[in-house]
């Protein structure tokens, strides 16, 4: 049973609408706030809906066709054509912001997953 509850709320934990109230909790790290911000800034300049960050990193993990590294974003940011994609380029600008707090060559999903985990706790 407790099991299952913890599976239940990893799904609820990563929806934009939890995550927005994650930022006004004061038991929570506040480099974790700092990241859950980070995305809620880039899900939100996302040019389609974004229900979870999960469905972000998906979403980008598709629009620069790779891993999505802070290299991968970097090296895709540099071949955006910015007049059709103002919104992604802008995205991914403030996610960037994210890695700061992780060692290099780590993916988003690895970030989403310890974010995940980290508000578990």
């Amino acid at each position: 049973m407790i099991i299952l509850l913890r599976v239940m709320r990893i799904d609820i934990m990563t929806t934009v609408e939890e995550l927005k109230s994650i930022e006004d909790e004061i038991n929570i790290d506040a480099t974790i706030k700092k990241i859950v911000s980070t995305f809620l800034v880039a899900i939100n300049d996302w040019p389609t809906d974004i229900s979870t960050i999960e469905n972000y990193e998906l979403a980008v993990h598709s629009f620069i066709k790779g891993v999505t590294t802070e290299a991968n974003i970097k090296k895709a940011e540099k071949t955006i054509s910015v007049a059709n994609n103002a919104w992604q380029f802008e995205s991914l600008s403030q996610i960037l912001e994210v890695f700061n707090y992780y060692k290099q060559g780590t993916s988003l999903k690895q970030i989403v997953d310890d974010v995940r985990a980290k508000l578990l706790r």
